[in-house]
């Protein structure tokens, strides 16, 4: 039995409270989608339809999470810096492709391609 049947059998009152609806899952992986959603914080501020007082919180959470995004990226950008061999491409001799295009053979063992210093 709920508590506002029981409320109502017992002859006391309660205040029934509605709770919010579950809000939409907001993509938060970019900082264009960062971007997205303080323009939609903003918009629904400015129309009135959030207090200003949870869209200054909120806009505070987006700018902490934009910043944890450069962050990270940042982070990655310098890994990847000092460990070049981790994400290295090999880099291809133009004319080894050319042959290789045109069914010859490439002048050099494939072991060999990119560590050509011309």
């Amino acid at each position: 039995m709920s508590r506002a049947k029981r409320a109502a059998e017992a002859g006391t009152s309660t205040t029934l409270v509605q709770l919010p609806t579950p809000l939409r899952k907001v993509p938060l992986q970019s900082l264009e989608d960062v971007r997205r959603e303080a323009a939609r914080v903003y918009r629904e501020a400015r129309a009135g339809r959030l207090e200003t007082a949870d869209a200054s919180r909120l806009s505070f959470m987006l700018q902490g999470i934009a910043k944890m995004i450069e962050a990270t990226t940042i982070e990655r950008r310098i890994e990847a810096l000092e460990n070049p061999t981790k994400q290295r491409v090999p880099s291809v001799d133009f004319e080894d492709v050319e042959a290789i295009e045109n069914g010859e053979e490439a002048t050099r063992p494939v072991a060999q391609v990119g560590t050509s210093h011309r």
